[in-house]
């Protein structure tokens, strides 16, 4: 879904783009999300019973409806605070500063939120197989996989997080003369979005380990601390302060989500040189 919805979109305002030489209305944009996420409902559907076990076609089910109520209200919890950490510095700044300032940190953000491309979609992956493992009590192969997401992850990010600081005003002149304004921001956020890339893997392993209520107070605690940031740091030092607000936060949530993740799970969920 992650990939397949963003591409659809991308090739229809592509199509759309050739076809009527212009941009696409916001009309149209929407049409376009809307046949996106149709077809990506249509595309898993078909997925689901194309590769389901025959013997769970067959299974009697086991309803365990109340636990599965306090994970549901859990993981509401974790998607609310992540979101309320992706755009609050947006948001303020939109409301503290300018409309010119939100478009120019807003590009900042889009740029920054691409080294977490190759985390993101390991995760994705890997959620289930953590679960498995954890539950089966095999942790030496929880350890191994979680090392080789770090590791992938970290020769992904780190040769665009170097680009991204050594040239931040290069990348974003790329969308007009007057995104250069946002170098500074930008390279704050890259190393933002690095600590997020190397870490990344520590929310789900506490997720996937039966430990979301856990998730939900640390991503909960930081969000709180990334609206106080911003609310002290955007007016004196403008996006550069909402730059810093999103890197302090990041740091917390992920610092903390590795430290316990460790103390309740037992393995770390970040790179190591131990390959085991």
């Amino acid at each position: 879904q992650m990939l397949l919805r963003p591409a659809l979109i991308a090739l229809l305002l592509i199509v759309s783009g050739v076809v009527v030489k212009g941009h696409a209305s916001a009309p149209a944009a929407l049409a376009f999300n809307l046949a996106a996420t149709v077809t990506c409902v249509a595309v898993l559907s078909y997925m689901g019973r194309r590769f389901m076990p025959k013997d769970a076609a067959v299974a009697k089910p086991v309803y365990l409806t109340s636990q599965w109520a306090k994970t549901a209200l859990s993981m509401m919890f974790i998607t609310s605070f992540t979101m309320i950490l992706n755009q609050t510095d947006l948001v303020m700044v939109g409301t503290l500063l300018s409309p010119r300032d939100a478009g120019i940190y807003g590009a900042a953000a889009r740029v920054a939120t691409f080294l977490t491309f190759a985390i993101n979609v390991v995760n994705l992956t890997a959620a289930p197989m953590m679960a498995r493992f954890y539950s089966e009590g095999r942790l030496d192969s929880l350890q191994r996989m979680l090392n080789w997401a770090g590791w992938g992850s970290l020769i992904f990010a780190t040769p665009l997080c170097a680009a991204v600081i050594m040239f931040p005003g290069s990348i974003m002149q790329l969308f007009g003369p007057e995104f250069a304004a946002g170098a500074g921001a930008l390279t704050i956020l890259a190393l933002a979005r690095w600590i997020a890339a190397v870490t990344g893997a520590a929310g789900y392993l506490m997720s996937m380990s039966g430990h979301d209520r856990q998730a939900a107070t640390i991503l909960g605690g930081s969000a709180a601390a990334n609206v106080f940031l911003n609310a002290l740091l955007i007016k004196p030092y403008g996006i550069t302060g909402a730059a810093v607000s999103t890197l302090l936060t990041t740091a917390l949530w992920t610092g903390l989500m590795v430290r316990f993740g460790r103390r309740y799970t037992g393995v770390w969920p970040v790179p190591s040189l131990r390959f085991h």
